[in-house]
C-alpha cells in the first residue's frame, strides 16, 4: 500500500508544478487565480495522502508491537511450563521481568 500512497504524492507534486508553470504563462487575472488556487489544492492532496502514509506506518508499528508483545507472553506461558518446579532459565526469567514492568 505505501508504494501506491508513494506514487499518488509523486503525481500530485507534478500536477502541482504544472498548475505552478501555467500560472506563470498566463497574463489572465483570473486564469493565474485559477491556477494559483489548482496549485494549492493539489498540494494539499499531496499533504493527505502524506498523512495517510504516516498513519498507515504508524498502524503497521502497532500491530507489531502486539505481536512482539503477544509473542512475549506465549514465552512467558511456555517458561513457566518447562522449567524443573516452574523455575525458568535467566534469558526467560529476563523475559518476564521485563514485560512484568511495562
Amino acid at each position: 500500500m505505501l508504494v501506491k500512497v508513494a506514487e499518488h504524492i509523486r503525481v500530485c507534486i507534478e500536477q502541482a508544478r504544472e498548475a505552478r508553470e501555467r500560472f506563470a504563462q498566463v497574463d489572465d487575472r483570473l486564469l493565474k487565480a485559477d491556477f494559483n488556487d489548482l496549485e494549492a489544492r493539489w498540494l494539499r492532496l499531496a499533504e493527505s495522502y502524506k498523512f495517510i502514509e504516516q498513519l498507515e506506518v504508524f498502524l503497521t508499528d502497532g500491530k507489531s508491537f502486539r505481536e512482539r508483545r503477544a509473542l512475549g507472553a506465549e514465552i512467558h506461558l511456555m517458561a513457566k511450563s518447562q522449567g524443573p518446579g516452574g523455575k525458568t532459565s535467566g534469558a526467560l526469567a529476563f523475559t518476564r521481568t521485563t514485560q512484568t514492568r511495562r
